[in-house]
C-alpha cells in the first residue's frame, strides 16, 4: 500500500510511504524525478486525489503551500521514478481539492481517469464531471443534464468498470450529505 502527502498539522507533506502487507512494515521511499527533470517531482500537497493505473500511481490536483492546483502526476512503482503529465488540451478542469476520483479501464479507447466535483479557487463547491485519456492525454468535460448538487470531501468508487459512484461529502459547512449517485460512464 502506498501513501503520499497529505496533511501534517499546518502544512502539507511530501513523503511518499510503502507498507508491506506481509510484514506490516512502513518504508519512506525517495523517489526520483524522470530524467533528472525536478519538474517531474510533485511538491508538497494534500487533498488531492489518487488512482491506480498499470504501474503506477496518478495522482490529481490538491493543494500545495496553500494553493489549489490542477497538475498531474504519475509514480512508477517499479522504477520509483515520478513524472509530470502535460495534457495535450487546453481545456481542463480547473484547480480544486476535494475532489474525487476512479479509473476505468478501456483497451480500446484508452484508461481514463474520471474526477468530480471538489472545491475551486473561491472556495466554491463543484459539480463537474471530467474524464482524462491516458493515451490521448486529452481532458473531456462530462456534462449530465442531472448531476449531483456541488459537494467536496466525498467518495467515490468503480463499480463492473461503467459506474462511477459518489457518496457523501459536504455541501456547505453545516449540512453534511448522505446521498448517492451513480453515473453511467457507457
Amino acid at each position: 500500500m502506498y501513501l503520499f502527502g497529505g496533511g501534517g498539522g499546518m502544512c502539507e507533506n511530501l513523503d511518499l510511504f510503502c507498507l508491506d502487507l506481509t510484514k506490516f512494515q512502513w518504508t519512506l521511499l525517495k523517489p526520483q524525478p524522470k530524467n533528472n527533470d525536478k519538474n517531474s517531482m510533485p511538491v508538497a500537497r494534500d487533498e488531492h486525489s489518487c488512482v491506480v493505473h498499470d504501474d503506477s500511481m496518478v495522482i490529481f490536483g490538491g493543494f500545495n503551500f496553500g494553493q489549489r492546483t490542477n497538475q498531474i502526476f504519475k509514480y512508477y512503482f517499479r522504477r520509483n521514478v515520478w513524472e509530470q503529465i502535460i495534457p495535450n488540451t487546453r481545456d481542463a478542469p480547473c484547480a480544486r481539492v476535494g475532489h474525487s476520483a476512479v479509473l476505468k479501464k478501456d483497451a480500446q479507447g484508452g484508461d481514463c481517469m474520471y474526477i468530480f466535483g471538489g472545491k475551486d479557487d473561491e472556495n466554491n463547491k463543484l459539480s463537474d464531471t471530467w474524464k482524462f485519456n491516458f493515451n490521448t492525454l486529452e481532458w473531456t468535460q462530462i456534462r449530465c443534464a442531472d448531476e449531483p448538487i456541488p459537494r467536496s470531501g466525498h467518495t467515490a468508487s468503480i463499480y463492473k468498470d461503467n459506474f462511477m459512484i459518489i457518496y457523501g461529502g459536504i455541501y456547505e459547512i453545516t449540512k453534511e450529505l448522505n446521498d448517492m449517485h451513480i453515473f453511467d460512464m457507457k
